[in-house]
């Protein structure tokens, strides 16, 4: 009864571990095509998913990465969502609109209209004059002279209440609902070399929950943080395995190793060899797996690394 117990414990465990192992397999989502005017945060509440999930699975660092006509991944949609956007009016020359005149009271017939004299104010070495002062409340200057005895009429100002003129909306900047966010020092490197297959939905349209580097066999496979084991076996199609885990909900996955140098339950430093890099049986060129969870979900390993 006993070793009964011990097996399916150990089965238990082994069918849990494989939910952390880097799969291949089919999406669940569909492809949104990227219309003018929307933003990342417009398109992800439209499909109720959160903006760093869509950056993740998208290789996203930046929001104005997002070009009209591309296509977006939105993980977990079942349907297409057309967005509605308020109508971009082209740019045209405003006419300001009329302002109504307020009638002028009569003049007083007992009283003659007073005149405001024009300084003749000269510089002493141009000998230019200055622009003389608006009467108030008139919105027009009074006319100068020219040299010539001609007088010059001012410009009219324009009225006080028209604005500005109408200019073609521009989209606004990323807005705090937009931002991405890095942890690039949480985790290091564990194996140096090329990034062969990145995070999230392949040309294939195959969901990757990892990265595939390229390294060559017998590479040291270092932690990428400090953290206890909490599996280190072998699995089938997945070879030599490790997971570890380390604060704040984080494990990171190490598949298709070899020569593993760690047990269950053993504590490691970041930057400790785990095991070596291993080759897969049904492909000729050595590549190694790894992934990054945060309780249980996979997360794009190139959001956290260096």
């Amino acid at each position: 009864m006993k070793r009964t117990f011990v097996l399916l414990a150990l089965l238990a465990c082994t069918l849990a571990c494989t939910a952390y192992l880097d799969r291949t397999e089919p999406s669940r989502g569909v492809y949104h095509r990227v219309q003018r005017g929307e933003t990342l945060s417009v398109i992800a509440r439209t499909y109720q998913v959160s903006v760093q999930d869509l950056a993740e699975y998208n290789n996203i660092t930046r929001p104005d990465m997002i070009a009209e006509g591309s296509a977006l991944f939105i993980p977990g949609a079942i349907q297409i969502h057309d967005i509605d956007l308020p109508e971009i009016q082209e740019s045209s020359p405003s006419v300001p609109e009329p302002v109504a005149a307020v009638p002028a009271a009569p003049p007083s017939p007992r009283k003659a209209p007073r005149t405001q004299p024009v300084p003749d104010v000269r510089s002493s070495s141009s000998g230019a004059a200055k622009p003389p002062p608006a009467v108030e409340g008139s919105g027009k200057a009074l006319p100068e002279k020219d040299p010539g005895g001609v007088a010059v009429q001012a410009r009219p100002s324009p009225p006080r209440n028209a604005g500005p003129p109408a200019a073609r909306p521009i989209p606004s900047p990323a807005t705090p609902s937009e931002d991405i966010r890095f942890e690039r020092q949480r985790f290091m490197w564990p194996v140096k070399g090329p990034v062969r297959t990145r995070f999230g939905i392949q040309p294939n349209g195959l969901n990757a929950n990892g990265i595939e580097i390229d390294a060559p066999e017998n590479t040291p496979v270092l932690a990428a943080a400090g953290g206890t084991v909490i599996f280190s076996d072998t699995l089938k199609e997945y070879g030599e395995t490790v997971i570890l885990k380390h604060p704040d909900d984080f494990k990171t996955v190490y598949i298709q190793l070899k020569n593993r140098r760690v047990q269950r339950d053993q504590r490691v430093k970041r930057g400790e060899i785990i095991a070596l890099m291993g080759k897969p049986e049904k492909r000729r060129e050595p590549y190694w797996n790894f992934e990054i969870r945060y309780r249980n979900k996979a997360r794009n390993p190139m959001f956290f690394l260096p």
